[in-house]
């Protein structure tokens, strides 16, 4: 029990569906029947009118295979009413996904991508961060979410640590509040406005290839910044920006493997031929 609702924190191991876990593109079905457990899960939850936070690994953007990433969506759209947000890792970035409705793409549930402590490797030190949350104790709705930063180079030099407030969530972005409304209407405009398309990715790649990154997004950029915010699945990430199944997504957006991830499982996995709408 937190607050007034009956609630789980879940924590779902995700790294099976990722890309580079070559066994994940032969399970065409729910490897170790875990989204049939979290099915079962959700499904309990709902029936005493309780409240879902989900932890993860892997976020479903890009990076995991079809066959999870399309089953993952279905269940963040069924269970919309008890999941109240979810929060994955992986990238040693931070950023955040929309996650939206399967049939009206109206935006469900905001899934909270978080950095790292750890200064990632020599060749790309960023600096670790850690999130602090702010809920309402009645809903366990996000009220607003705050980054601080490790000061690696104070460290070094003074021989002590220093963490210091690096950004606020409702300021940097200008929200009225962490709604998936909210955030939606942002990633809107991060299509056409390329200030926007740029304060989203020198918060993605703070500390990781500079300390502010503000260089140019042209009309392709914004559109690749925006749907990364807000696409839900593999499929969903190729066709938001206008790609062919068998193409490159070339942003990364702090994962240099990003290309590999969208190209190898889009082969492999079924309908991989399917052509979508080349962006013009």
């Amino acid at each position: 029990m937190i607050g007034k609702t009956p609630t789980k924190v879940i924590s779902f191991n995700s790294n099976y569906c990722v890309a580079f876990n070559f066994y994940s593109w032969v399970q065409w079905e729910d490897p170790g029947h875990e989204i049939e457990w979290l099915e079962k899960e959700l499904y309990e939850l709902e029936k005493v009118g309780g409240a879902a936070i989900m932890l993860s690994h892997v976020p479903n953007i890009h990076q995991c295979v079809r066959n999870f990433g399309t089953r993952w969506h279905a269940l963040m759209d069924r269970y919309q009413h008890v999941i109240r947000w979810t929060m994955a890792a992986h990238n040693h970035i931070q950023s955040w996904n929309i996650e939206r409705s399967m049939f009206t793409q109206e935006p469900i549930l905001m899934n909270y991508v978080v950095g790292s402590t750890t200064p990632w490797s020599p060749s790309h030190v960023k600096k670790p961060t850690f999130v602090v949350m702010e809920m309402d104790p009645d809903t366990l709705i996000p009220v607003n979410l705050v980054t601080y930063s490790f000061d690696i180079n104070h460290a070094n030099e003074f021989n002590e640590p220093k963490w210091e407030l690096d950004y606020d969530f409702k300021k940097v972005y200008n929200l009225p509040d962490l709604s998936p409304k909210s955030f939606s209407k942002y990633a809107a405009k991060m299509g056409t406005d390329e200030r926007a398309s740029q304060i989203f990715r020198n918060h993605v790649s703070r500390g990781y290839w500079a300390e502010d990154d503000f260089s140019p997004c042209d009309e392709q950029c914004r559109r690749d910044t925006m749907c990364y915010a807000i696409s839900n699945d593999a499929d969903d990430a190729q066709h938001c920006s206008g790609y062919y199944s068998w193409e490159l997504i070339p942003h990364g957006l702090g994962d240099g493997m990003a290309p590999l991830h969208s190209l190898f499982p889009n082969m492999w996995s079924r309908s991989w031929w399917r052509k979508t709408a080349k962006a013009k």
